[in-house]
């Protein structure tokens, strides 16, 4: 499953950090780092930009360590 990109519920890292009060560089590192751990499709890297989605957000929200340390 790929990135809607008609999809409403896609952001960029900022509007998600506003969104969430999750600070950019914790979903940048999650992004880096968790891969594998989010849901398929959920974000994509478009040239330097990072675009996620509502169900990314969510488990980085929901899960109980998404902080970096």
């Amino acid at each position: 499953m790929g990135i809607n990109l008609n999809d409403s519920t896609i952001m960029d890292m900022v509007t998600a950090s506003e969104r969430y009060n999750i600070p950019v560089d914790t979903i940048r590192w999650w992004l880096k780092n968790k891969d594998a751990d989010l849901p398929t499709g959920s974000f994509r890297r478009f040239g330097s930009k990072w675009i996620v989605t509502e169900d990314c957000m969510n488990y980085i929200k929901t899960n109980k360590s998404y902080s970096k340390n």
